[in-house]
C-alpha cells in the first residue's frame, strides 16, 4: 500500500511538471509574486539594467503563457516600470533600490487590502442594519415586512 501511494505521488509530480514547462526551470524566478533581485541580475554585477529588467519580465510572461497560467496577465497594468524602481535615475537598479521599491509596494498592497476589508465590513454592517429594520416593521400590508418585495439585499 505504501509503495502504491509513493507511485501515485511520483506520477502526480511528473504530471504537474509536464503541465507547466519551464516554470520550475529557474529557481530564482518564481511563476508569480515578486521577482527576486537575483532573478533579474543576469550578469551578476550587483545591478539590474533596463535590458535585464525587460528580459526578465518578458521571460516570465512567456513562461506563464506556455503554462496557460490563468493569472498570466493579472495585474499586468500594475507592474512596476523600470523608472519606478530606479529611484536615483542613474540607469541601473541597485539591490537597495530594488528592496526599497518592493517594501513600498508591499506596504501599498497591505493598505489596499485593509481598505477593501474596511469597505466590505461597512457594506456588511449596512446590510445587517437594513435587515434588522425590515424585521422590526409590522407585518401585514403591501411592502411592510414579510412579503416578497424588492429592495436592498
Amino acid at each position: 500500500m505504501k509503495r502504491s501511494g509513493l507511485v501515485h505521488t511520483a506520477a502526480a509530480m511528473l504530471l504537474a511538471m509536464a503541465a507547466a514547462p519551464g516554470l520550475a526551470a529557474d529557481p530564482e524566478m518564481p511563476a508569480q509574486g515578486p521577482m527576486p533581485f537575483e532573478g533579474m541580475d543576469a550578469d551578476r554585477n550587483g545591478f539590474v539594467s533596463e535590458e535585464e529588467f525587460r528580459r526578465a519580465h518578458s521571460e516570465r510572461l512567456e513562461r506563464r503563457s506556455e503554462a496557460q497560467d490563468r493569472y498570466q496577465y493579472r495585474n499586468l497594468d500594475e507592474a512596476p516600470k523600470y523608472t519606478d524602481i530606479d529611484s536615483d535615475g542613474d540607469g541601473r537598479v541597485s539591490r537597495t533600490e530594488f528592496q526599497a521599491h518592493q517594501q513600498q509596494r508591499m506596504q501599498q498592497r497591505q493598505q489596499q487590502r485593509e481598505e477593501r476589508q474596511q469597505q466590505h465590513m461597512e457594506r456588511r454592517e449596512e446590510n445587517m442594519e437594513w435587515h434588522r429594520d425590515r424585521m422590526e416593521q409590522p407585518a401585514g400590508g403591501m411592502g411592510q415586512g414579510g412579503g416578497t418585495g424588492g429592495g436592498k439585499h
